[in-house]
């Protein structure tokens, strides 16, 4: 018998008003999920409505999901902030 994967999101903002805006917001999102989807893993990123994404994994494993998704906030938190841009978490990772 099998348990059932656990799906897991965290919510956050993104805001950057430097003329690169936008660029800088998607290479903060594309850093983060090059370097935290290695050996299996599958992060997505989405945008719900400007200025707040979401960052879901799909796991059997609860802390292991958690520390990857703090992972990618926390590279997206420093491309942001060297960049220009601003981060703000909305939510702490939460099952879903």
């Amino acid at each position: 018998m099998t348990s059932n994967p656990l799906k897991i999101r965290v919510d956050f903002a993104l805001t950057c008003t430097t003329f690169e805006g936008v660029d800088v917001i998607k290479e903060a999102l594309l850093s983060a999920k090059h370097i935290v989807n290695v050996d299996g893993w599958k992060l997505e990123f989405k945008m719900i409505a400007p200025p707040n994404y979401k960052c879901e994994v799909v796991t059997h494993h609860k802390a292991e999901g958690e520390s990857k998704l703090k992972l990618a906030l926390k590279i997206i938190k420093e491309v942001m902030k060297k960049r220009g841009g601003h981060f703000k978490q909305k939510s702490e990772p939460t099952i879903i």
